[in-house]
């Protein structure tokens, strides 16, 4: 493809991109705010959340995709940054909650994940509890490396790898030991 022809397609794209955008916002309304109402009662505010049963669950995901386009060093770009094109999964959080602190396995129970797809780091996090009987944390972390080694010497060789370290930790709090007061969630 020639370079006119890519500038041609870059500037389509872009286009098409901003008609989308336009459209968008050309089709939001604002809709009327409805006045508040005063409430005698002084409840405590319901938690946010789904019903399920005897738990409460509130979950989050944000992904997107990653283009890529590199003009220069396509080698040097990935020792530096190792970045690809492709999917992602921004952040994702998944929290199981009881109502009233009667769960039977476990009252709370969350799992956060970030970075996953296209990102050259993963992290993934477990945590369940319950407060009478034990408390359970783990994380699994997941790095892509890649580095681009030229040899110095006349010949010009050169030395690619591809190294990937996966790491997690586990941790579980019986009864028997004291269960920490820290923030968990």
């Amino acid at each position: 493809m020639s370079t006119k022809q890519k500038i041609s397609v870059r500037v389509v794209g872009l286009v098409l991109a901003l008609i989308v955008t336009m459209c968008s916002v050309a089709a939001q309304q604002p809709s009327p705010s409805p006045s508040p109402k005063k409430s005698d009662s002084t409840d405590t505010p319901a938690e946010s959340g789904e019903n399920a049963g005897d738990f409460t669950v509130i979950s989050s995901i944000e992904f997107g995709y990653r283009g890529l386009s590199v003009d220069g060093d396509f080698n040097k770009y990935q020792s530096d940054l190792n970045y690809r094109a492709g999917p992602r999964l921004f952040d994702s959080s998944f929290l199981l909650k009881s109502k009233d602190g009667g769960g039977t396995l476990f009252d709370t129970f969350l799992v956060n994940s970030t970075g996953w797809g296209a990102d050259p780091q993963g992290n993934l996090r477990l945590s369940a509890e319950q407060p009478k009987w034990y408390r359970f944390d783990a994380t699994y972390r997941r790095f892509k490396y890649f580095r681009f080694l030229k040899d110095a010497e006349p010949i010009n060789t050169e030395m690619r790898m591809h190294l990937q370290d996966k790491i997690g930790d586990k941790e579980l709090k019986t009864i028997h030991e004291k269960l920490s007061d820290e923030p968990k969630f």
